[in-house]
């Protein structure tokens, strides 16, 4: 009856024990993790802005190629090399953008399966104080080591995946700089000798402009 009542006492102040470190721990890294979850919705809405953006900035500009060349008058048969280069670079910046919503995606995964680990794992060391004998917290102790290494290798995926993403989000920007300065040195090109006086003077089109206009309204 007494060793009842000493394992019934011990298993008692072993669960307040428990209780209280889990109030602690709360209370110590509530602070933290509120910040921690903020931020991280901040940065996860900025990044997803971001690829949108560049995703639309490179379809944007692959859009307006056709109603450009329309305008200066451009065919494939005598400018199809410059058209496909700058067409090629939108192309690539939306591949790239592709790219960076996949590794987004891959690295949130990671991120959320390494958090689930280290979890089990705080589980497995919080049980260690609740358990009836050393074998029971030695099994324990494996089972946290088991669950803290494989949380480590989620989070290093998840540093991988978020440098590839950050990597491809900012190639899909060059690749939208680099197509829209080399279309804009095609497009002034195009416009002829005359052009720079027709802006400086304020027309609003250069004047073989209105010639092709005018032809194009004949035929």
């Amino acid at each position: 009856m007494q060793n009842s009542i000493d394992l019934d006492e011990a298993a008692r102040r072993a669960r307040e024990l428990y209780e209280s470190r889990i109030n602690v721990g709360m209370a110590l890294t509530g602070p933290h993790r509120e910040t921690a979850k903020n931020a991280t919705e901040a940065a996860i809405k900025f990044a997803e802005n971001s690829l949108k953006s560049v995703t639309l900035l490179n379809g944007g500009g692959l859009v307006a190629i056709t109603p450009v060349m329309t305008l200066v008058g451009a065919t494939a048969a005598t400018d199809g090399r410059t058209i496909l280069v700058i067409a090629g670079g939108y192309c690539l910046g939306l591949l790239f953008a592709v790219a960076g919503h996949v590794a987004g995606f891959q690295a949130m995964a990671r991120r959320a399966e390494g958090a689930d680990h280290f979890h089990s794992g705080i589980n497995c060391f919080l049980a260690i104080e609740t358990a009836a004998s050393d074998t029971e917290r030695t099994e324990w102790r494996n089972r946290q080591a088991a669950q803290d290494k494989i949380g480590r290798r989620k989070v290093l995926l998840y540093n991988r995946w978020r440098a590839f993403g950050l990597f491809a989000l900012s190639a899909a920007l060059v690749a939208f700089i680099l197509a829209s300065a080399g279309g804009a040195y095609w497009f002034w090109n195009k416009l002829g000798p005359d052009s720079a006086v027709a802006v400086s003077s304020g027309m609003p089109f250069p004047p073989h402009w209105l010639e092709r206009a005018g032809k194009a309204e004949v035929q």
